[in-house]
């Protein structure tokens, strides 16, 4: 998100304008590209809320979960059957809600312990006037750099 972007140039000691598509995150009605299945419409199903086991749930984890298959698929060159096709924008509106889940569940003192390390080298090699260097991570290398 914006606010963490600022944050991240800040800490570089940096500024600049940071550019973002505001469409990107809004509402997409995925029952309009995939139908509504056996658990009923997406409304139906609880609100995201965290359960007493600190978990992060309801129809969020369908949505995440959907646009996270669909990116997949469409980045591996295999075609889901829709109810209509499926537009650039309109995949990035689905991927949108896994970023956001990944942003509430998983950035953490958790994930930001486990990833101290990688931040210092990250740090000094972009302080450094020497080569390029390249890192290479998972999902949850990039929430505890977050």
């Amino acid at each position: 998100d914006s606010d963490s972007a600022y944050a991240l140039l800040r800490g570089l000691g940096r500024s600049g304008l940071i550019q973002y598509d505001s469409a990107t995150f809004d509402t997409l009605t995925p029952e309009r590209l995939f139908g509504v299945g056996r658990a009923g419409r997406l409304e139906r199903i609880e609100e995201p809320h965290v359960n007493e086991h600190g978990q992060l749930v309801g129809s969020v984890r369908v949505l995440r979960r959907l646009g996270q298959l669909l990116f997949y698929a469409f980045a591996s060159g295999l075609q889901y059957k829709l109810h209509e096709n499926v537009s650039t924008p309109q995949l990035y509106q689905l991927l949108a809600w896994q970023h956001w889940y990944r942003r509430i569940s998983s950035v953490n003192t958790k994930y930001a312990n486990a990833n101290a390390a990688l931040l210092s080298r990250v740090l000094r090699a972009l302080s450094s006037k020497q080569a390029t260097t390249f890192y290479i991570g998972h999902d949850s290398n990039l929430d505890g750099l977050a």
